[in-house]
């Protein structure tokens, strides 16, 4: 196996004579041309090297351990908290009884099962009430908790905890039930400040989308032809309108209206947010499409 040496070994490697340097790459004048000159040959792998096994390293390979984070409530306090949170309701005339506790790092939430006749709905407009009592910045109620027939209070817990990609891996809730998406670009985002998440729209890739790849005009795409004709009707033509009209990506709808473009069917941009102007009627169109113009 070949030595290899780097810019910090410049100092120890040894010195390569002159006439075997000028063996192995050539002399080179100043003016001459190196065509024809032969190279140094590139040292190849031993077939006989018996390299060990891949094997996948384990997360705590990868992943360090962290310091033990204690809990922001003792049990004490919880039973405390919920004692509290039904006197409160009672003070509102909202009957209900605290029948469990569940702490994340995040949040605390109280389970409260209400009482006979109780609406649920009464508990829904107790959310802001319930903040000043209680001493916490919101308070975030769920009327009820889904597969439960019990309300849920949240409440912020005093000091946040970090949540490791370790704790997250190795937990058993992840490994059969990897966390997914809600589909099609829709995904939930809780800023550190805001106590209830919010749902945003992010890029949607579609099957489609990723055919191909790239801008490739010269594959025609099967809505090519309703999208020109919708277009004549509504009398102009945009990318985020076709996106919306007809359920497609971003990246799609902007390759239809690129190829609609050279195809002399709109006109081109005109960059202040404004619809292309349509450059044909739905006569030529439909003639185009009797051409196999659009596919």
């Amino acid at each position: 196996m070949p030595e290899v040496y780097g810019a910090d070994d410049v100092g120890d490697a040894p010195e390569i004579p002159e006439e075997t340097l000028g063996a192995s790459i050539g002399t080179v004048t100043p003016g001459t041309s190196t065509a024809g000159m032969k190279a140094a040959s590139i040292p190849q792998r031993d077939p006989t090297t018996v390299y060990d096994e891949y094997k996948v390293p384990a997360i705590s390979d990868i992943l360090k351990e962290h310091e033990p984070q204690t809990a922001d409530y003792s049990e004490e306090e919880l039973n405390a908290i919920g004692k509290m949170l039904e006197e409160k309701l009672e003070n509102f005339k909202v009957k209900g009884r605290v029948i469990g506790c569940e702490t994340g790092p995040m949040i605390t939430r109280f389970e409260v099962e209400p009482g006979p006749g109780m609406k649920v709905s009464r508990f829904s407009a107790l959310q802001e009430d319930l903040a000043l009592p209680l001493r916490v910045s919101s308070v975030r109620i769920l009327a009820p908790i889904p597969g439960k027939a019990a309300v849920g209070i949240e409440i912020p817990n005093r000091k946040f905890q970090t949540v490791y990609s370790l704790d997250v891996f190795q937990s058993e809730k992840f490994k059969p039930s990897p966390e997914k998406l809600l589909g099609r670009g829709d995904m939930l985002y809780k800023a550190v400040n805001d106590p209830e998440p919010v749902r945003v729209h992010g890029a949607f890739l579609s099957d489609e989308d990723g055919e191909g790849g790239g801008k490739d005009l010269g594959k025609l795409d099967k809505l090519l032809y309703d999208v020109a004709v919708w277009a004549v009707e509504c009398r102009g033509l945009s990318t985020s309108a076709v996106q919306r009209h007809f359920s497609v990506g971003f990246s799609r709808a902007g390759k239809i209206v690129d190829r609609l473009y050279s195809l002399g069917v709109c006109g081109p941009a005109k960059g202040n947010s404004k619809p292309r102007a349509m450059l044909l009627g739905i006569k030529e169109i439909q003639s185009m499409q009797r051409s196999g113009k659009f596919g």
